[in-house]
């Protein structure tokens, strides 16, 4: 429940936010292995990696790690990669990864629809050594 004042008083809301755990596979990815992220819609996967070691702070992943298509967002502090799809289930998909060339400890993720919305909230995938 969200709660927030108005020109009208109180406005009151209740949201469902839905983890996007379980869109990724593996669920506890290890350096070595490659990560598939998947949705519902054709999207970009918008990602950075490492933001806990900045505070806070998204840093886009480095060069190695960017799939075919990937694009430097305008913010600066993460990319956009395609999603491929839709295969037979009607999800769309991307393989990011492995991790272990240039050391990264998690991704920072959320997808930029392409109808113009993001999904909400933001995620992280730790990347375990």
């Amino acid at each position: 429940r969200d709660t927030y004042p108005s020109d009208v008083g109180t406005v009151t809301y209740w949201s469902l936010w839905t983890s996007l755990a379980g869109l990724w596979s593996p669920a506890s990815p290890r350096r070595q292995e490659a990560v598939t992220v998947s949705w519902s819609q054709p999207a970009h996967l918008h990602w950075g990696v490492d933001a806990r070691l900045n505070g806070g702070i998204w840093s886009p992943p480095p060069a190695e790690y960017w799939p075919a298509g990937s694009t430097l967002y305008s913010d600066g502090v993460a990319i956009e990669s395609p999603l491929a799809g839709p295969d037979a289930q009607g999800r769309y998909t991307l393989t990011i990864g492995p991790f272990n060339q240039t050391a990264v400890q998690e991704v920072n993720f959320t997808f930029h629809n392409l109808n113009g919305t993001w999904s909400s909230p933001d995620q992280v995938i730790p990347i375990s050594p």
